[in-house]
Order: structure tokens, then C-alpha cells, then sequence
């Protein structure tokens, strides 16, 4: 690097020198002290920038290396604990989970258990409505007998079909059966 500036230096004091000489040929002598001068002058400040540029160089190169280490540092760090946020979380939300899981089975339970009581209660009431019927049916027709009526003296929604039988046709999912009615 000193050998470059040197020649870099001596060329501008060479330069001026004959620019002098071509001149002013009486002052050649002096020209040529003033123009070394300026070329020793030039070669220090080259000399001097360049290490500048080296040191500054090597500062940028050791700036970018530190700041690599310190990015990488801080990405580590920032992993590790977006690592364990994650890991709480989802700690809490499997607990937050089970305990709604937990709920859930709890309330179907009870809904079960409800549906249960109320198919029990409903066949019960179907087996006295079984038994009761034809009770009441022979009830009915009685009374109807008395008053005469022979033609209704069947049961109501009872409809003869082509033999001359009799089918019961009645519904039993209507909510005027009284039998559902009393659940």
C-alpha cells in the first residue's frame, strides 16, 4: 500500500515538475524542491486514507460479525420463550379443554338421564292406557247402547273394512290423547 502511494506521489511531483520547467525555465530548480514537496504532501494523505478506508473496513466487517452474533443471540432467546408462551398455552387450553369437556359430559348425563325418566314415564302411561281401554271402551258402548245408538257403538276413529271387521285406526301421537296429556 506505501509503495503505491509513493508511486502515486511521485508521478504528481514529476508531473509538476515539468509543468514548472515548461514554464518558467529559471525557476526549475525551485520547482522541482516545491514539487517533491507536494508529492511527499500527496503520498502521506493517500497513505493516511487509505489505512483510514482499511481500518474503517475492518470496522464494518467486525460491526456486521457483532451484529450477526447479537441478531442471532436475540432470535435464540426469542424462540425459547415464544417456545415456552406456546407450550403454557397450550398447557391451559387443554386444560380449559377437559374442564369444559368435563361440563359437557356432565350436562349430557343429565339430559340423558332425563330423556330416560321420561321414556319410562311414557311407557307406563301406554301400559295403563293398555289396560284401561278396553274398559273404558266396554264403558262407552254401554252407554251408548242405552242411548240407542247402535251405529257409533264402535270405537271412535274405528272404521269397518271390506270383511266387515272392524280395525282401530286411532292416533296415538296426537295430543289430544289424554293418556300423553297426563305425563
Amino acid at each position: 500500500m506505501l509503495f503505491r502511494s509513493a508511486g502515486f506521489g511521485l508521478g504528481v511531483a514529476l508531473t509538476l515538475s515539468r509543468l514548472v520547467a515548461d514554464l518558467a525555465p529559471g525557476l526549475t530548480a525551485i520547482g522541482a524542491v516545491v514539487c517533491t514537496a507536494i508529492g511527499l504532501a500527496l503520498t502521506v494523505w493517500v497513505v493516511g486514507t487509505r489505512g483510514l478506508l482499511r481500518d474503517r473496513a475492518l470496522l464494518d466487517r467486525w460491526a456486521g460479525e457483532a451484529t450477526a452474533q447479537l441478531r442471532s443471540a436475540v432470535e435464540q432467546l426469542v424462540a425459547t420463550r415464544v417456545l415456552a408462551a406456546e407450550s403454557s398455552l397450550t398447557a391451559a387450553v387443554s386444560e380449559q379443554d377437559e374442564v369444559e369437556s368435563a361440563r359437557v359430559a356432565e350436562q349430557v348425563g343429565v339430559i340423558d338421564t332425563e330423556l330416560r325418566e321420561h321414556a319410562v314415564v311414557g311407557a307406563r302411561a301406554a301400559a295403563v292406557r293398555g289396560r284401561e281401554m278396553p274398559t273404558l271402551q266396554a264403558a262407552l258402548e254401554a252407554v251408548r247402547a242405552e242411548l240407542g245408538d247402535p251405529v257409533q257403538s264402535a270405537a271412535p276413529g274405528a272404521q269397518d273394512d271390506v270383511n266387515g271387521e272392524q280395525t282401530d285406526q286411532t292416533d296415538e301421537t296426537s295430543s289430544t290423547n289424554t293418556a300423553d296429556n297426563a305425563i
